[in-house]
């Protein structure tokens, strides 16, 4: 059809500014796959009027307005510029899940039997178990994780809940690197955390005396 422009062939139907005259280069046509190849011309290259309020995924359910930073922006519209076609390119998500905080819950110091931790992520994450959490303690014998909050994820923030064991010293969580926890992308969290907040375990002591019989002379 000769693209939108002078060349234009008005055959095809009214030229409105946005057609190109070149292979759209599809994954895989032939098979139906219509979603975009990396160095397709119909990346960023619509325009954002034409795209509905109410529309902010595209057929896939993926997010409709991305911007690819290393495709010039042909379409019109400010930036992120929705891409021709029924599919959005997708930036892979190549970034590792971190750990951002570890903090008390609670009271600190405290004498109770449990306390609760507040772990924050950088992103959504899964498979977060006790296994991937190693339980610290100086002072403290016997304390064990009870509890994760939520038991499935997807999430952010997960509270651990901590039995604090017997006597009084310090109680804190720490990660390894080798945590079998990932991201939406599968991407699996390897920066170890050690840095968290720490409970002070304060339990009073229990003092015996023995039993005096008073009796009259």
């Amino acid at each position: 059809c000769g693209g939108s422009g002078a060349g234009w062939n008005s055959a095809c139907g009214t030229d409105k500014g946005g057609n190109i005259d070149a292979d759209p280069l599809f994954v895989d046509a032939a098979n139906g796959n219509l979603t975009l190849q990396d160095t397709s011309p119909a990346i960023d290259a619509g325009d954002n009027s034409f795209v509905p309020t109410n529309v902010t995924t595209d057929l896939d359910g993926n997010p409709r307005f991305v911007n690819v930073p290393s495709v010039p922006d042909t379409g019109s519209g400010t930036p992120p510029i929705v891409d021709l076609g029924a599919y959005e390119t997708q930036i892979p998500d190549t970034i590792l899940p971190t750990i951002l905080s570890i903090t008390c819950a609670g009271a600190n110091p405290t004498s109770a039997d449990s306390v609760e931790f507040t772990v924050t992520f950088s992103e959504a994450v899964t498979d977060v178990d006790v296994t991937d959490f190693s339980l610290m303690m100086i002072g403290v014998t016997g304390a064990s994780i009870t509890n994760i909050d939520p038991a499935v994820g997807p999430a952010t923030i997960y509270t651990i809940a901590v039995s604090t064991g017997t006597g009084n010293g310090q109680l804190w969580l720490e990660v390894p690197a080798a945590a079998t926890i990932y991201d939406l992308a599968d991407n699996q969290f390897d920066d170890a955390f050690t840095n968290g907040e720490v409970y002070e375990i304060e339990k009073p002591f229990l003092i015996f005396l023995p039993l005096v019989e008073n009796s009259a002379p």
